[in-house]
């Protein structure tokens, strides 16, 4: 009897067999002190609007700054998935963001809390040879398209919560500190989705080429 884990769901593909499926994103872990500062918000937030049901708190231990939604993909795809994102990881120098505030995304009517950091070209690229890779490495029959607005300027961000019936946002408080947050690491992630939220497991991690290069 083969077992089945729990948070894979099973589908029939065009020739009538089996594939599991799971939920795959590829995102950049942050150090524990940038997780540490973004905690603050939260509990700064929970203090002042005790048990507020409108604010899903994403708890620090899943923190990342997103690079790609994939989406759900099949297990079979994860080895080409990983080395479509190693092909981009491998020639990619680290990179130096400069954390900038945290902010309601979008402004009115928010959805999320964002941590964000102020715009960097490097991690634009990355990106967006990322998404580019990884909508290549997936089977024609299967592909979907990764969307990238060109128009719209890409912003390195953690969705620290998701919120709703916002309807007059207050102030957040304001960083003191210029924080450097040096990223050296690319992963590739499953997400579950259980009552409690979202859990994040790292599947396969990459490492960025050793030359630090800063791009700002």
């Amino acid at each position: 009897m083969r077992i089945i884990p729990r948070n894979a769901v099973l589908i029939h593909n065009a020739s009538g067999t089996r594939d599991m499926k799971r939920r795959l994103f590829v995102g950049l872990p942050v150090s524990r002190a940038l997780a540490d500062m973004c905690a603050v918000l939260r509990n700064r937030t929970t203090d002042t609007h005790p048990e507020d049901q409108r604010f899903r708190w994403i708890e620090p231990e899943n923190y990342h700054i997103t690079v790609c939604f994939i989406g759900w993909a099949q297990l079979r795809w994860i080895p080409i998935l990983n080395k479509a994102i190693r092909k981009v990881t491998d020639v990619t120098h680290p990179l130096t963001l400069l954390f900038h505030g945290f902010s309601w995304v979008p402004d009115k009517n928010p959805r999320m809390i964002w941590a964000t950091f102020r715009n960097n070209s490097g991690y634009e690229t990355l990106v967006t040879r990322i998404a580019t890779s990884v909508e290549g490495s997936i089977p024609e029959n299967t592909r979907r398209h990764i969307r990238i607005q060109k128009d719209v300027q890409i912003i390195p961000h953690i969705t620290l919560a998701r919120v709703k019936n916002i309807r007059e946002p207050f102030e957040l408080p304001a960083s003191k500190d210029i924080m450097q947050e040096s990223v050296r690491l690319c992963n590739l992630y499953e997400s579950r989705l259980t009552s409690g939220g979202a859990v994040y497991t790292t599947l396969k991690q990459y490492m960025l080429s050793e030359t630090v290069v800063r791009v700002q």
